[in-house]
């Protein structure tokens, strides 16, 4: 790091690293847009707009002759978003970043997706700075090509979702750490330490985890001022930051503690534990022979570290850790809760960079020292097949707003389904997101209409349904007949309707 600058580009691994950034923008900006948005993302949007819960409170089965805006048209200012997050449990960082990002570059798919991205692709040279800190360049260059190539590295950055954010501070967190380690304190490293830690903080609530380990490696390893110095600071950073969110957290209280329930138990958490690192490297590997043994492998790899590499140990200690903590909160809560967020990629994904990091470091000095090319190799492989496949989560909003365009008239009225209550908010705000704000009026469906819905929407010229098929005309709109149907994808479908009476 003492290098003059020009020195830094007569160095081979500065053209390694300029290389790996170009074939990680050509593989994560291809195709980032193949398909339009699905719920979370949608989510994630609307909360960027400061509108709150506006759409979320609009009144279930029944006629709504003016429903609210809910785009980035004439949306409330930004502040407006640290208030009105009480439909969700995270905290507001990236919706603000979010909202900062769309302020500059619009609210397209490709812009938002593309931030994501944008988080992803300057991890590279974080992670490479990392292990390089940690084990030398070639370590970081390795750990860099898994950042580079890893499929769920590729999902993440083509989703408008906070995780790539997330991984992003966690690595300046441990940066600043390393740093504070190898050359003692400075108020430069304690600020970033400072900012790191309130910015994981104020990005999601699993990000305590990763916090408390970098504070119990500062425990291990510091001298007694640089270890007082930096528990100092991470502890005033995640408080402070806290802090003025604490009455909004307060309020969300019942969000945070159903959170986890969501995500039921399936398999058994200690099967899901060993498949960790595998879902960190190679992603879904679907019905390929040996994926178990690939699985159980790489958990021996990860998890034991330590204690098989002791002579390491000094270099693996820290990104342990990092993976312990990211890891085992998650354990924790789904031991407590009977759930089983382990299992999710999206919620081990902050662990990643940690996994790669104890990857990149050779085992000894014989043929162990090829295993982290081999691992390196893999995840080439697996993320080139990613690539090629290009990003699997499946909607079809954006083919049924121009469906919506084309058919709906302004004077008529369009009832939208769902099975559970904030669904046909979530369908109303992902329509208007391609089709503009179509201020039609709605009636939000969730239960067989009453009779006096039935005759308020008799009196438009006609009436819409937006939901799945003619299961739900059978279970929404009894006694309704249907004029036009047009199947847009198994779940999206609009058709039109008549009331016979």
């Amino acid at each position: 790091m003492n290098e003059p600058p020009m020195a830094i580009w007569k160095q081979p691994t500065t053209y390694i690293l300029c290389a790996l950034m170009c074939v990680g923008a050509l593989i994560r900006l291809d195709r980032i847009t193949r398909q339009s948005l699905w719920v979370d993302e949608y989510w994630a949007l609307y909360l960027a707009t400061g509108r709150g819960n506006t759409i979320f409170d609009i009144p279930l089965n029944t006629l709504v002759r003016n429903p609210p805006a809910c785009n980035f048209t004439d949306a409330p200012a930004w502040w407006h978003i640290w208030i009105g997050l009480a439909s969700t449990p995270h905290p507001p960082l990236y919706h603000l970043t979010l909202r900062a990002w769309v302020d500059l570059f619009g609210d397209s798919d490709f812009s938002i997706r593309w931030m994501s991205a944008v988080f992803g692709l300057i991890a590279i040279p974080l992670i490479f700075d990392l292990g390089r800190a940690l084990h030398g360049k070639l370590a970081g260059i390795i750990a860099a090509g898994m950042v580079t190539f890893a499929p769920i590295q590729i999902d993440f950055s083509q989703q408008a979702r906070p995780y790539t954010l997330l991984a992003l501070l966690a690595l300046i967190l441990w940066r600043a750490l390393i740093l504070i380690e190898q050359k003692g304190v400075s108020p430069i490293r304690l600020l970033a330490l400072s900012l790191a830690a309130a910015g994981l903080a104020l990005t999601h609530y699993f990000a305590i985890g990763v916090i408390t380990a970098a504070a119990l490696h500062a425990v291990i390893r510091f001298a007694p001022k640089s270890r007082r110095s930096t528990l100092i600071t991470l502890a005033a950073s995640v408080v402070i930051a806290l802090l003025p969110w604490a009455p909004i957290a307060w309020h969300t209280r019942r969000q945070i503690i159903i959170g986890p329930n969501y995500a039921r138990m399936n398999v058994s958490l200690f099967a899901a534990c060993i498949d960790a690192p595998r879902k960190i490297l190679f992603g879904d590997l679907g019905a390929i022979s040996g994926k178990i043994a690939a699985g159980i492998a790489l958990a021996f790899l990860v998890y034991l570290s330590p204690p098989l590499r002791f002579a390491k140990v000094r270099a693996i200690l820290a990104p342990w850790l990092w993976m312990i903590g990211g890891i085992g909160l998650l354990l924790a809560i789904d031991i407590v809760r009977q759930s089983q967020l382990v299992d999710l990629p999206r919620y081990i994904f902050i662990a990643a960079p940690a996994v790669y990091l104890i990857l990149c470091i050779p085992w000894g000095d014989g043929p162990g020292r090829l295993l982290p090319l081999a691992i390196l190799l893999a995840t080439i492989l697996f993320g080139i097949d990613r690539w090629q496949s290009g990003p699997q989560f499946d909607s079809s909003t954006a083919a049924l707003a121009r469906l919506i365009q084309q058919k709906i008239g302004s004077h008529d009225a369009v009832i939208i389904t769902g099975q559970f209550g904030s669904e046909p908010a979530f369908k109303y705000f992902s329509i208007s997101h391609y089709a503009g704000d179509w201020r039609n009026p709605i009636v939000f469906a969730t239960q067989p209409l009453d009779k006096s819905v039935d005759r308020q929407l008799a009196i438009f010229p006609r009436v819409w349904v937006i939901g799945r098929d003619s299961r739900d005309m059978n279970q929404f709109l009894p006694g309704w007949v249907s004029n036009e149907y047009y199947g847009v994808s198994p779940g999206f479908s609009l058709w039109a309707i008549r009331y016979p009476g």
